[in-house]
């Protein structure tokens, strides 16, 4: 059998060689209970209070480039999802203070998780466990044991589908607010009768906005639908808005800057709304 535990560092070949064996087990932690990186990255984020599950989804998360993030808790799971926003989630469905089925259901309501990945991993394997986990919005589900080289194969698969449908199949139906038009498909937008030349990712930064009107988008979610996770500052996205902003001069609307949290769209326009607080650029 595979002993993972018996050696810490094990290396990225001899976690693959272990599909070739019985699933590998551990007991050593690599990655640190409730610290989410100070910086963006691509980082998945590791839900469970098994030590040597932990362990072993952390070395599979490393050997994929991938920074392993842990929460020991279901509530502390999806404090740390919606601050990350992570790439992917592990979740074990059996939590000491709430299930994983309970998680993945306030996971998918949540504007800042709902798109996130869920591979759910569980010793159940009955048929009902694995229905009601894909019904509650499980992307893919996981029975213990398993191979490693599996597990990988899964992470890859589920974040090439999530890079791909994030948003050419949301956003290609036209929007209008007020004088603003934009056809995201013909890749155009217009303000009145003044045709604006809008780069993609302020193509992309204004659909996200428009359709999620009134409601306060965090940076963190911009970069990570906008740039898909990368090595990139929150300062990014504010000085892509100011250019936004500088074409939009004339918008009956506005996009407003929520200070330490991010930007917002609203219905109204700018008339209802005397005391939006939009002229800054940051």
């Amino acid at each position: 059998m595979t002993n993972a535990n018996t050696n810490p560092q094990t290396t990225s070949s001899e976690l693959s060689s272990t599909s070739s064996q019985e699933p590998a087990h551990s007991t050593h932690s690599g990655a640190q209970a409730g610290e989410a990186p100070e910086k963006l990255e691509q980082s998945i984020l590791i839900i469970d209070d098994d030590a040597g599950i932990v362990d072993l989804m952390s070395m599979i998360a490393t050997d994929l480039k991938f920074k392993p993030v842990v929460a020991p808790t279901a509530l502390q799971g999806i404090q740390m999802a919606k601050a990350l926003i992570p790439d992917l989630i592990f979740l074990d469905i059996r939590m000491p203070d709430m299930d994983g089925f309970q998680v993945c259901r306030q996971l998918r309501t949540l504007s800042e998780t709902r798109n996130i990945p869920v591979l759910m991993i569980t010793a159940q394997t009955d048929i009902d466990s694995k229905v009601r986990g894909l019904e509650l919005g499980a992307d893919d589900y996981l029975t213990k044991p398993f191979f490693p080289r599996e597990v990988a194969a899964r992470v890859r698969a589920l974040l090439r589908r999530s890079r791909t449908t994030r948003f050419e199949v949301d956003d290609l139906s036209p929007l209008e607010l007020g004088n603003l038009k934009v056809d995201p498909q013909a890749h155009l937008a217009t303000l009145g009768t003044q045709s604006l030349n809008l780069t993609q990712t302020e193509q992309k930064i204004l659909l996200r906005l428009l359709r999620n009107m009134n409601e306060v988008l965090e940076k963190r979610l911009f970069l990570k639908d906008v740039w898909g996770a990368t090595n990139v500052t929150v300062r990014t996205i504010d000085t892509h808005v100011a250019n936004l902003r500088r074409k939009l001069r004339g918008w009956t609307h506005a996009i407003e800057t929520i200070h330490g949290v991010g930007y917002i769209v609203r219905s109204g326009s700018l008339a209802d709304t005397p005391l939006a607080s939009s002229g800054s650029d940051f």
